[in-house]
């Protein structure tokens, strides 16, 4: 079980040297547009904890803290593209790297995480 830093800690180390090879990102638009026109092709996972989720979140995505993450995947259907969602991207970057690690082709993340969403898409969510 990996250690779980808080994301304001890992933020500014993290952010400006993506981890993951460009194509497993995906903006929050793009996101949204794959969402409303395709919902059955993608499994849209929430890595945060459930009480950050009481503030903000997407609807109908499936929420699988980071820290549980891999003893959950047996749940998912690698066929399915999966793209993971934390408050910043930090933690869903771990994910997709746990994900990948597991045989997963499929695997976005979504740049800049639930901050990026409210400020881009829906300025009126509550953030914290």
């Amino acid at each position: 079980v990996v250690a779980m830093e808080d994301e304001a800690g890992c933020a500014s180390i993290g952010t400006a040297i993506p981890t993951l090879a460009e194509k497993h990102y995906i903006e929050p638009l793009a996101l949204k547009q794959a969402m409303e026109q395709t919902p059955e092709e993608i499994v849209v996972i929430d890595v945060r904890e459930p009480n950050e989720l009481e503030v903000c979140g997407l609807q109908y995505s499936l929420n699988i803290p980071l820290a549980d993450l891999e003893e959950r995947i047996p749940e998912l259907d690698p066929d399915m593209t999966h793209c993971l969602v934390c408050y910043a991207g930090v933690r869903a970057e771990r994910a997709a790297m746990t994900l990948i690690g597991s045989g997963f082709q499929k695997v976005k993340v979504m740049s800049g995480g639930m901050k990026r969403w409210v400020r881009e898409i829906e300025p009126d969510m509550p953030i914290y």
